[in-house]
């Protein structure tokens, strides 16, 4: 609710933080408000006195990361399931692993991403309850929220300028098609027999001569 303050000379309308179409956008619209026509919440405290004419200045862009973020690690089903577990910190965190704005830090830059077990003592433990950030511990077990570090690593070298990006298998050469087998030769059909030669008939035998007495 803005609030207005009586000075001398007039009026001022006191606006905290940023106004955004969708509220819960201003927080947890990560990387697909930064890709659409929303504007982020930069936190600023906005004063207009009435009847004033000083145009707004813009908003300063979004710090840039500094220190490059930890090698990726976990195979392709780890960081997937890290990805799904992430639903839970995106609500606050943005989505994608993308702050919104910089009401709650960018888990891309955090300093316990390299190291396991300060991520572990956060995310597990609960060491920083008093501040926030409760433990997850009734919804994952140490191995899970390992799995949304590894997803955490690889969104921040996804988008870190001149990370490395994950190596892609070359796609397997395609199978070379067996040539069709030689249609058989038919064998030869088999000669025909030879007629067979009529046997030549014997000459009668000679008429006996009878010799006068």
């Amino acid at each position: 609710m803005p609030e207005i303050v009586h000075v001398e000379g007039g009026g001022v309308v006191v606006v905290g933080g940023a106004v955004v179409e969708t509220p819960s956008a201003a927080i947890a619209g990560g990387e697909t408000l930064a890709k659409g026509t929303l504007e982020g919440n930069r936190s600023r405290v906005l004063a207009f006195k009435l009847g004033g004419t000083a145009q707004l200045p813009a908003a300063p862009p979004p710090p840039v990361p500094q220190t490059p973020p930890p090698p990726r690690f976990g195979d392709p089903k780890v960081t997937a399931l890290g990805a799904a577990l992430y639903g839970y910190c995106g609500v606050c965190r943005g989505n994608s692993a993308v702050s919104a704005g910089d009401v709650v830090p960018d888990l891309r830059w955090s300093k316990a991403l390299a190291n396991p077990e300060a991520w572990k003592k956060i995310v597990i433990d609960g060491v920083r309850a008093d501040q926030g950030m409760i433990s997850f511990a009734s919804v994952m077990t140490p191995e899970l929220a390992e799995a949304v570090r590894a997803y955490v690593v690889s969104r921040a070298n996804d988008t870190f300028p001149g990370a490395p990006k994950p190596a892609v298998a070359a796609p397997a050469a395609p199978a070379t098609k067996a040539p069709a087998p030689a249609a058989a030769t038919p064998a030869p059909a088999p000669a025909a027999p030879a007629a067979a030669t009529k046997a030549k008939k014997a000459p009668a035998p000679a008429a006996a001569t009878t010799k006068a007495p």
